[in-house]
Parts: C-alpha cells; structure tokens; sequence
C-alpha cells in the first residue's frame, strides 16, 4: 500500500523581456493530508543577462498558509548560463 502525506499543484510563468531580462513567477500550492494544511509558498524573479553567459538578478519570496517554510525574503543571485 501506498501512503501519499503530500500531493502539490505548481504554476510558473516566465516572461521574457526586452534586451536579455525575464520576470518569472512561481507559485507552490501542496497540500499536507497529514496535519491538513496548505502551507502556500510564492517567488517573483526579476533578471538580466549582462553577457552571453552571466546574469544577475532579483527575487521576492512570500508563505501563507498553515506550517509554511517561510514567512517572506528576499534575494540577489547570479545566474551562469553554460
């Protein structure tokens, strides 16, 4: 027999945007039939490439929702495209 605790529904859209930028977005809905929550979890990204293979960028995070990892954040990366 199989025990299923979790089962999730995600949704992310990405967009381009002009000269190499993209907005992305990610939303993360599971839900725990265990304790019987949905501990919601979202992401804004905002980037640019600054050459073919470096980009840097920006992220917004937010949680809702019963037993959420996080309450919010923030975030700089650097992405490396090889």
């Amino acid at each position: 027999s199989i025990d299923i605790s979790v089962t999730a529904f995600r949704f992310i859209a990405l967009q381009p945007l002009a000269g190499g930028s993209w907005l992305k977005g990610d939303v993360k809905v599971p839900r725990d039939w265990e304790n019987h929550t949905w501990p919601i979890n979202a992401e804004v990204e905002l980037g640019t490439m600054l050459g073919p293979g470096l980009g840097v960028l920006a992220q917004g995070l937010v949680g809702a929702g019963g037993d959420r990892p996080f309450d919010w954040g923030i975030a700089l990366g650097v992405r490396v495209h090889f």
